[in-house]
């Protein structure tokens, strides 16, 4: 549906009872090869262990601003397991709980939140004050990685 193909909607696997009318909903359309194509290529150029786009992560034109953000999952997971020795196959989740007084969090808030700066951090957080080089700045970087002269 998402790629206008006219048979998504008719593909019904999940029922129990459902026959595929052929060959309407057993031949393969242009577009899912194409989906299939880009998910592969999405899945063969992001590194597994950072989750970057590989052409970003390995090229020296690339600038990497890093950030502070806390998980109040991990936190609540830290602070329980700190130390506890854990029985063998015992693992520990967390599951969020809502205050009644506040609405909860939307995307729509979030999103807002993070425009302002104040997002997942203390409120006695001192923001970093550094900022992403400049194109004119990264040319200088890689003049003198390639040995050349700054002006």
């Amino acid at each position: 549906m998402i790629l206008n193909d006219p048979y998504a909607g008719h593909r019904k696997y999940w029922r129990r009872n459902w026959k595929p009318k052929v060959p309407r909903d057993t031949q393969w359309t242009d577009w899912d090869y194409r989906l299939a194509y880009a998910v592969q290529i999405i899945d063969d150029f992001t590194d597994n262990e950072s989750g970057q786009f590989i052409p970003y992560d390995q090229s020296a034109d690339v600038a990497w601003v890093v950030e502070e953000h806390r998980s109040g999952y991990l936190e609540s997971i830290e602070k329980y397991t700190k130390g506890k020795e854990l029985q063998p196959g015992i693992r520990v989740g967390a599951y969020p709980v809502f205050r009644e007084d506040v609405d909860r969090p939307t995307i729509t808030s979030y999103l807002e939140d993070l425009e302002e700066g104040s997002i997942g951090l203390p409120s006695d957080y001192d923001q970093p004050k550094g900022r992403p080089p400049t194109a004119e700045e990264m040319a200088a970087l890689r003049a003198l990685k390639n040995g050349d002269t700054v002006d």
